[in-house]
């Protein structure tokens, strides 16, 4: 939604055009409702699509509250997070996760997909 397009979108997240509309489509069929429109300069959020994106704002700052508390109550002092689309993530991050977590000294937790895994 930021971008106004899904093609300006996925340039950004250097991938092909199609991922980011498939998520897209999928998405809006998992929540059973369109988020998006699509109009000639590309898209822009619906109502509904509107109304989500205010509430995913706040749902991921509470998260990132509940991170940093946890983290401090575990001594933890570094976070990385990194935004994918899930088509893409296993393929693209794997590797680099697995790299930075074999250049760390204390154990790391790192979330791919739906479940965090253990490097």
């Amino acid at each position: 939604m930021e971008e106004g397009s899904l093609h300006r979108a996925a340039m950004r997240l250097r991938l092909s055009q199609p991922a980011p509309s498939r998520q897209m489509q999928a998405l809006e069929h998992e929540l059973g409702g369109r988020l998006l429109e699509r109009v000639a300069t590309g898209v822009r959020p619906t109502a509904g699509g509107q109304a989500l994106a205010r509430r995913m704002g706040a749902l991921l700052a509470s998260y990132d509250l509940a991170m940093s508390a946890r983290g401090a109550l575990r001594g933890e002092t570094y976070q990385l997070r990194i935004a994918y689309v899930p088509v893409a993530a296993r393929q693209y991050l794997s590797g680099p996760l697995t790299e930075v977590r074999l250049g760390r000294s204390t154990s790391a937790r790192f979330g791919i997909g739906r479940h965090p895994v253990t490097i």
